[in-house]
This record gives C-alpha cells, sequence and structure tokens, in this order.
C-alpha cells in the first residue's frame, strides 16, 4: 500500500479500488505503516523535525488534516 501511495502517487480511494478494500481500511492500513515508518528513521539516527514535517505536509496534501 505505501509503495501504491507514494511511488505510483495513487490516492487511498484509488488503492482501495485497485485492491477491493473499504477506502477505511486502506487509510488505516497507511497510518500504521507511517507511524512504523517513523519510528523506524527516528532510531536510525532521522531529525524528528524532518520526519515530522514531511508526515503532516503529506496528510494536510491528502485532506487527512485540516
Amino acid at each position: 500500500m505505501l509503495l501504491l501511495y507514494a511511488w505510483e502517487e495513487l490516492s487511498p480511494s484509488e488503492i482501495a479500488q485497485a485492491l477491493a478494500l473499504p477506502a477505511s481500511t486502506v487509510r488505516s492500513r497507511l497510518s500504521r505503516v507511517r507511524s512504523r515508518l517513523r519510528e523506524e528513521l527516528l532510531q536510525a539516527g532521522a531529525s524528528p523535525g524532518k520526519v515530522d514535517d514531511c508526515r503532516t505536509s503529506t496528510l494536510k496534501e491528502d485532506g487527512w488534516t485540516s
């Protein structure tokens, strides 16, 4: 899902349609994988500000935050 979202630039609804899943399932799984990726990046030494900035801007672009 993350590859479809990030690499193929599909929206969560497009991913849901492609995988025959509810859009809510796609959004929750993307949220979980982003959280896990964030933790891995932080453990690997990434700057917390950079990780958070990337995540927030992506969520805003997708309309997931106000």
